[in-house]
């Protein structure tokens, strides 16, 4: 799996063959798929362990019970640490992205990711006192995914621009437009 990310960040989940990886890691081919179906099955638990990571070692900071603006802005901070401590993730999140927008027929599991990571950001994002009863509404949820499109998209885009990275834009952005979506849309 160590192999499969490198490649993954280096050469891109379409540039790189399961060939790559088996040779790399020393693994038959026939042996990659004792442990996987596909590379979109790889991608998949790649892209789990990758939000489990971020969850439970970044987000798991924001402080529930924070207002509204101080829970965006830490989520967003959270983020950016962790891309930049993991420096491989960020295309596996871009690029997954775009392998589920081909609406591959093995991409169910890695749809599924998706849709874990987009829940647990719709449960940082509701207010604690809502938190169960806002779960699953389309107002945190379409938050979750603006959210997830603004980290990973700014990312992605000034890195392909060959542009710096700079933290505290992606923390503005996320913060002045997210909190500005749900208070316009919280209201009557």
């Amino acid at each position: 799996m160590d192999v499969a990310l490198a490649y993954f960040a280096r050469r891109g989940i379409y540039g790189t063959r399961i060939e790559d990886i088996t040779d790399q890691a020393d693994l038959g081919k026939g042996a990659f798929y004792n442990y996987f179906d596909s590379k979109d099955d790889l991608v998949a638990t790649l892209l789990a362990e990758a939000v489990e990571i971020l969850d439970r070692d970044y987000l798991s900071r924001a402080a529930p019970s924070a207002g509204l603006a101080e829970r965006v802005r830490s989520l967003a901070t959270e983020h950016e640490r962790f891309f930049e401590t993991h420096r491989d993730y960020p295309v596996l999140f871009h690029q997954a992205r775009g392998l589920l927008m081909l609406d591959s027929s093995s991409a169910s599991r890695l749809r599924l990711v998706m849709r874990d990571y987009l829940a647990r950001l719709e449960r940082k994002l509701s207010p604690a006192s809502e938190a169960s009863a806002a779960s699953g509404t389309a107002l945190y949820l379409d938050a979750a995914a603006a959210f997830a499109g603004v980290i990973t998209g700014y990312r992605s885009h000034a890195l392909a621009a060959a542009l710096p990275v700079e933290s505290k834009t992606v923390v503005a952005v996320a913060s002045f437009g997210l909190v500005g979506l749900l208070e316009k849309r919280a209201l009557p």
